[in-house]
C-alpha cells in the first residue's frame, strides 16, 4: 500500500471480500489513514467494524526468562507476574515521555534512555 490511501482502499474492499470478518484488514486499512491524518476515515472504519461485529485479535508476545516460555496477551492480567510486568512497562512508557522530546512536527531527538531504565526487583 506504500502510505497511498486510495489504493489501499482497493486492496480493503476485495480482500474483505474474501473474509469480511478479518480484523487484520481493518487493522491495516486503520493504520493506513491513521498514518496520513484521515480522522474521518478511521471513524468510519472503526464504525465498519462494529456494525459488522468484527473485533481487533488482541496482540500476544512471548518471552523466554531462564528457559521459561511466558505469554503475554494484550490487557490479559492472568500471568502471575502481570503486576510486575505492567509497572515495567509504565516505567518504560515513562522514560519515553521524559527523554523523547518533540521538537519539530517529524522530528524526534532521543536523549540517552538507558540513563532512565532503573528497573527495581
Amino acid at each position: 500500500m506504500h502510505g497511498d490511501v486510495e489504493p489501499g482502499k482497493i486492496a480493503t474492499e476485495k480482500l474483505l471480500n474474501l473474509d469480511p470478518n478479518d480484523s487484520g484488514v481493518y487493522v491495516l486499512m486503520e493504520s493506513l489513514c491513521t498514518s496520513r491524518c484521515k480522522w474521518d476515515e478511521v471513524k468510519k472504519i472503526r464504525s465498519v467494524m462494529r456494525g459488522n461485529g468484527v473485533k481487533k485479535t488482541p496482540g500476544c508476545s512471548c518471552v523466554q526468562v531462564e528457559g521459561v516460555f511466558h505469554e503475554f496477551v494484550s490487557v490479559d492480567k492472568s500471568h502471575p507476574q502481570s503486576e510486575n510486568v505492567y509497572q515495567v512497562l509504565s516505567q518504560i512508557h515513562h522514560c519515553r515521555a521524559e527523554y523523547l522530546i518533540l521538537e519539530k512536527v517529524g522530528e524526534l531527538k532521543v536523549y540517552e534512555p538507558r540513563r532512565c531504565m532503573k528497573m527495581t526487583s
